[in-house]
């Protein structure tokens, strides 16, 4: 019923992410610059918070899609609590092997974060 009401093409609330309907208000646009802030600044690691269901996996979604396909993303849509076993959520996002004990994980991340610069060490 609304959906032809309000000219829409679909139904406006799911409950999967979808990039063609998010409303960009004023915190939309900033976390959006703050990614792409991110990104131009070879920051490593940039962080989106926010209320569940505020739109946050829906703006990465639309922004990866804008993305370089050089640049790697991993997506960690939630954390184990307490911060145990972090690296190994990251790594896991990364799609690398992330069922070691800590000190080889933390050297492959070393070695994958190296890896990835070196890569793309020769950009314009």
């Amino acid at each position: 019923m609304y959906e032809e009401y309000y000219g829409l093409r679909g139904k406006a609330i799911l409950h999967l992410p979808d990039p063609e309907t998010i409303y960009w208000d004023q915190n939309h646009r900033l976390a959006f610059a703050m990614l792409e802030f991110g990104v131009m600044n070879n920051a490593g690691f940039t962080v989106i918070t926010g209320e569940i269901g505020s739109g946050k996996t829906t703006l990465v979604a639309i922004f990866s899609r804008k993305l370089d396909r050089r640049v790697v993303v991993g997506l960690m849509s939630s954390t184990p609590h307490g911060g145990t076993g972090l690296l190994q959520w990251v790594m896991m996002s990364l799609n690398q092997r992330y069922d070691e004990p800590y000190p080889t994980l933390y050297k492959r991340f070393q070695s994958f974060v190296q890896n990835q610069y070196a890569r793309d060490d020769g950009r314009s």
